[in-house]
């Protein structure tokens, strides 16, 4: 009989050897082993068994499941006699061929089979209490079956979490640990490993085994992620702390909470909102320490869990200082604390640490956050990142009353025989939050006002109920606005009436315009917008307001005091009164010649209506002509006066204009004004001047030059349209728009991509489209002014500058020895960078000619070196006769060949003079 494990494929076969067995499947690993089938002996059954003991640890009992498989080797079964482990007590045994069981003393049991089999399997069931040693187990002994040839098998330990098992010392026989992955080949033990909790897993060999084990506890290892959320107000203060824990080792019984408070009073403390993980909160052995007992046991499977605190204190002082403590709980790892402050309306806190640092601010946060309870919701918050171990704090509220700061803007829309009024009051609420809005009401407007409110600029006005006051004061009705939520910061009510006014034709009537005011506060200012038609004007009759002209042609007054009325003049128009126009879009296209003169077109986008439009020029220009759209303007609708200025009246009524809207107006001229170009000179454009209730927008200027002359400076008040594009080896500046993205431009009256307006330029600018002969440059500016100039620079001048420069620069910092430093070069790049902030354009005009004279410069200092070197003499010194020791050779040298002259040699060859020694006796003699 041959047995192979599953997911094998199993082949026999005889062959001229012997028998073969041939297995497929087994992977990289085989383990093989056999049993000789005995010599058959009448009236004797012999057995093998094959046991599997699952081990549970519980929290107070052992339970034991054992699968066992007994077969019969020789004979059959119909009963079976196994001795069970000592210490624990039989709760059960099933078996497919079960029929009955009897226990003796000893632990011993005999099993009856219904029938005679040659395999059965039985399921054994046992417990046995925890000592009272938590860590001690009982030892592991038992499922030995009488007349068993051979008994082996596995056990498998499974513990609770935060423990695992070990062997005591070296008792045990017949075992030895293995791989608990080893347990997934027995379908018994399959599900017990794949939970994980089976710690660790013995092979026995032969009976009777003995296994002894232990427990050993795990050093739990977990994390809090401490979140603090600290509520003032003017009395009082409270505290919501949550600790979201997570634990990766072990498991977690209690834990220890720091909240060493400075009196017994300091927080009053609510009962946990964690009833379903604490179970109590004890304290600890020292002082300010807290047990937290949990319900049970939690471990990494049970996932993160929160504990939630709460603390109540009173704030019995406005602005003094006090401290506070905060709570904290140990963990295997701290993590810094987030603490958020959330003040009451009605007041302002500082927070400080009480060793005196300043808390850290957090990183900026959404106004509203779901994981925040509800004690800060809604409120101004505060974050800051904090350190666990600083639990104190000082303190300091402030409490502030209520403070309302009130501003109107009126806007009027003029209508026959009556003004269209919508005054909108925005207001500014701190320090405590406003329910109901209180309002003076004109005794003329009782009644007749609607009341909105609106949450901002952009909000959606909401109507509003309001209750009128019986009493009256100054002829001023009270009347109470109830809003719709109580509100903080800004907002605003909108009351919409109506004024009866009646100004005949070509006359003026003065009228007062009632305020709807606010009874608490008085305004800030007043904004008055008044839009008109061509049946009336309205002005304010009062010189201190000040007054602004917007692009759609609507005026505008501002005064910065309290008003309850304005003083207005109402004036109906006439059959030739004039309303104004607005130009939002001007493109200017100007051509200098090599003489400095120029030549200029003005393109104008005209919005709004007008009979007569008035034109200036100064007197140093010459206008070629005046274009409505594609046709030139006769001499018949143009009225000239000369003087200091040009002035030039156009009627376009005469033209047949109704709404100008979406023309153009184009003007060509010359300046008479001329500069010849040089080195580097200043060179402008001088722009048609209209009146000051005329309105321009944004206008390009396009100016060409000649092909020698390049942009240098340009003033600060517009901007340029190009960037700087590199071409093989040299860079040039580019337009950022082509010719016919601002034709586009000045063409269409809005942003969309529609070119019908296109038809409308005149034919007067393809004489400035010709082929550029020079450099042309875009600049903008806001507005018209009356002139825009630059500064050019020849290219001789720029390069004789920007190369000049560098060449010297260059040569000092390679010959002057204490200027080649690092000093040196961080000095020059700082000015560099310091230039390039004022004159950008000008600086990175001059670097491509800069590089040329640093190239130039060290050309100069390589030939300078070759020629150096050739100039170079070798000296050979000479010496004196009676040092030369001449010694005899068959070869003859040739004498060596200086460069120095017949006196230079001859002194060189000159004995030295003698040198003078000290005259003793031994170097004179003795004289006779």
């Amino acid at each position: 009989m041959v047995s192979a494990p599953e997911h094998t494929s199993l082949r026999l076969r005889d062959s001229v050897a012997g028998p073969q067995i041939e297995l497929h499947g087994l992977g990289e690993t085989l383990d093989v082993s056999w049993q000789a089938v005995p010599k058959q002996r009448p009236g004797r059954t012999e057995f093998q068994a094959t046991t599997l003991i699952l081990v549970q640890i519980g929290v107070e009992s052992i339970v034991l499941e054992a699968y066992q498989t007994v077969r019969a080797l020789r004979g059959s079964l119909n009963q079976i006699s196994v001795k069970l482990p000592g210490d624990f007590e039989l709760l059960d045994v099933t078996g497919k061929d079960l029929q009955d069981y009897t226990q003796h003393e000893g632990g011993r049991v005999d099993v009856s089979l219904t029938s005679a089999v040659d395999e059965t399997r039985l399921k054994w069931t046992l417990s046995a209490q925890r000592g009272a040693d938590p860590l001690q187990l009982p030892t592991l002994t038992g499922f030995e079956v009488a007349n068993a040839r051979r008994q082996s098998g596995y056990v498998a330990v499974q513990t609770i979490e935060g423990f695992h098992v070990e062997r005591a010392g070296a008792e045990g026989r017949f075992v030895h640990q293995v791989n608990v992955s080893d347990l997934r080949l027995f379908p018994e033990l399959r599900a017990a490993v794949g939970t994980g909790q089976v710690v660790s897993a013995y092979r026995f060999l032969r009976q009777p085994f003995r296994l002894t084990l232990r427990l050993v506890r795990i050093e739990p290892y977990y994390t809090v992620e401490p979140r603090l959320f600290l509520k003032l107000a003017a009395d009082r203060a409270e505290l919501e702390a949550v600790f979201r824990c997570q634990v990766y080792r072990g498991a977690v019984r209690e834990l220890t909470l720091r909240w060493p408070m400075q009196s017994p009073d300091e927080w009053n403390l609510s009962p946990s909102e964690s009833a379903e993980f604490v179970e109590e909160v004890v304290k600890g052995s020292s002082v300010g320490e807290y047990l937290v007992r949990l319900v049970q046991p939690r471990t990494r499977a049970d996932g993160p869990f929160e504990i939630r605190l709460r603390g109540r204190r009173a704030i019995t002082a406005n602005n003094v200082e006090f401290p506070l403590t905060l709570p904290a709980i140990e963990s295997s790892a701290q993590s810094p604390a987030k603490l958020v402050v959330a003040l009451a309306d009605n007041v302002d806190a500082q927070v400080r640490f009480a060793r005196g640092a300043s808390l850290v601010p957090a990183a900026a946060e959404p106004e509203e956050r779901t994981d925040y309870p509800e004690l800060v919701r809604g409120l101004r918050r505060m974050a800051y990142r904090i350190d666990p171990t600083d639990e104190a704090l000082n303190v300091r509220v402030t409490a502030h009353e209520q403070q309302i700061r009130t501003e109107t803007a009126i806007r009027l829309s003029v209508r026959p025989d009556q003004l269209l009024v919508q005054q909108t009051i925005r207001y500014d609420v701190a320090y405590e939050r406003m329910a109901q809005a209180r309002l003076l009401v004109p005794k003329p407007l009782r009644h007749a006002v609607a009341f909105a409110v609106r949450s901002g600029a952009e909000g959606e006005p909401k109507r509003v109920s309001v209750s009128w006051g019986d009493s009256e004061v100054d002829q001023l009705s009270r009347v109470r606005v109830t809003l719709d939520q109580p509100r903080l910061g800004t907002f605003e009510i909108i009351a919409e009436y109506a004024i009866e006014v009646a100004v005949k034709r070509s006359e003026r009537a003065d009228a007062a315009l009632p305020l709807v005011t606010s009874a608490v506060a008085d305004f800030q200012s007043v904004q008055v917008e008044v839009e008109t038609d061509d049946g009336a004007s309205v002005t304010i009759a009062e010189p201190r307001w000040k007054r602004f002209v917007t692009l759609d042609r609507a005026s505008v007054w501002i005064i910065e005091e309290h008003r309850s009325q304005i003083p207005l003049v109402v004036e109906a128009a006439s059959e030739s009164a004039i309303s104004g126009l607005a130009f939002p879009r001007v493109a200017v296209w100007t051509v200098f010649d090599p003489a400095g003169k120029s030549r200029t077109c003005a393109v104008l986008q005209c919005r709004g209506r007008s009979r007569r439009l008035t034109v200036r020029f100064p007197s140093d220009v010459v206008v070629e002509s005046f274009w409505w759209d594609r046709t030139q303007i006769a001499d018949r609708y143009i009225t000239r006066e000369d003087g200091q200025q040009m002035t030039f009246h156009l009627d376009l009524a005469g033209l047949g204009v109704d709404d100008a809207t979406g023309h153009l107006l184009s003007i060509a001229y010359v300046s008479k004004r001329a500069r010849p170009f040089g080195w580097s000179e200043e060179h402008g454009v001088v722009l048609p001047l209209f009146a000051a209730s005329v309105i321009t927008g944004q206008t390009y200027w396009h100016a060409t030059f000649p092909s020698s002359q390049h942009l240098f400076l340009f003033p600060e008040t517009v901007t340029p349209l190009f960037s700087w594009e590199r071409s093989v080896l040299l860079w040039y500046r580019r337009g950022l728009l082509s010719r016919a993205d601002i034709l586009r431009w000045i063409a269409s009256p809005d942003e969309s991509a529609d070119t019908s307006g296109l038809n409308r330029v005149p034919p007067i600018l393809n004489g400035f489209f010709v082929a550029p002969y020079g450099n042309s440059y875009l600049l903008s500016t806001y507005g018209l002014p009356s002139e825009l100039s630059v500064w050019t620079m020849s290219l001789p001048a720029i390069v004789a500058i920007g190369a000049g420069t560098a060449f010297l620069l260059a040569l000092l910092l390679i010959k002057v020895r204490w200027l080649r430093s690092v000093l040196s070069l961080l000095a020059l790049a700082f000015v560099g960078a310091v230039a390039g902030v004022w004159w950008g354009e000008a600086i990175a005009l001059l670097v491509q000619p800069a590089l040329l004279g640093v190239i130039l410069a060290l050309i100069a200092v390589a030939i300078d070196t070759v020629v150096k070197r050739r100039r170079m003499v070798t000296m050979v010194p000479l010496t004196a006769p009676s040092d030369v020791a001449v010694v005899g050779s068959s070869v003859q040298r040739a004498p060596a060949v200086g460069v120095a002259d017949q006196a230079d040699v001859a002194n060189a060859m000159a004995p030295p003079p003698p040198a003078s020694e000290p005259v003793s006796a031994s170097g004179t003699g003795a004289s006779p």
